[in-house]
């Protein structure tokens, strides 16, 4: 029952094949054993069969040449976890990605304001978390992110993520990305927090007048370089907020 429930959840959401997987692979394995122990090796057979050949089928490339353990886009996010100062010097919450919540928290040992479960928790607090560096002004992002605690934000590049991340977020994705579909930044995405810190420093921008103040709340503090895939940047960078 335990193994139905993770590959019904599966069919919506890959994040439970990680669990539905294996469930399947032993329970399946434990009734096939049955089967054969009860004499009936035909019906044994047709099971086994129908557990191994599908997998078989759409696996076995990635078998043959398996992919790397953590793919080019993981790798930057990776290493900023590592390179993170210590939370005992110097403490504070993160704000990344919602995909990458887990990773700073379980590896980092850094509280976090939104995890891989993202909406589970609290759909109005996960929307305010993912939604806050779409924010035009520096000191709104500042100061949403003084009263949570939160230290360092931790940016990926936005051309790969914006559009998803507005319609997650509940901000009309139309605002940021036009036409739809298109992965084009519209103006009000290349004046938001999260564009002028990871694609211009933070510098200023006098054509938006009092939003586009140089940075004065947060600085770079590090830059984890890209993979080297040419068609992509996955390149992160980490922001600390100034105390």
């Amino acid at each position: 029952l335990f193994t139905i429930v993770y590959l019904l959840a599966a069919l919506s959401s890959a994040r439970f094949l990680a669990v539905a997987a294996p469930l399947l692979a032993v329970s399946g394995a434990i009734y096939c054993s049955d089967l054969w122990d009860r004499r009936s090796r035909g019906r044994a057979a047709v099971a086994a069969a129908i557990l191994l050949v599908p997998g078989l089928l759409f696996s076995l490339a990635r078998v043959i040449e398996p992919p790397p353990a953590i793919g080019a886009d993981a790798l930057p996010v990776a290493r900023a976890v590592q390179t993170l100062p210590r939370p005992d010097a110097r403490p504070g919450a993160v704000l990344a990605g919602w995909s990458w919540g887990h990773l700073f928290n379980v590896v980092g040992g850094r509280r976090v304001l939104v995890d891989n479960f993202g909406s589970w928790t609290d759909p109005t607090d996960f929307q305010n978390s993912t939604a806050i560096t779409f924010a035009t002004r520096e000191k709104a992002v500042a100061d949403y992110c003084a009263a949570r605690g939160v230290r360092f934000v931790v940016l990926e590049n936005p051309l790969h993520y914006f559009a998803a991340r507005a319609a997650m977020s509940g901000v009309p994705p139309d605002s940021y990305e036009r036409p739809r579909g298109s992965g084009r930044p519209t103006r009000l995405m290349r004046a938001s927090f999260w564009w002028r810190a990871y694609a211009e420093g933070g510098r200023a921008r006098p054509d938006l007048g009092a939003a586009g103040a140089p940075f004065r709340y947060f600085r770079l503090i590090r830059v984890e370089p890209d993979t080297g895939t040419p068609e992509k940047d996955f390149a992160v960078q980490v922001w600390e907020l100034s105390p």
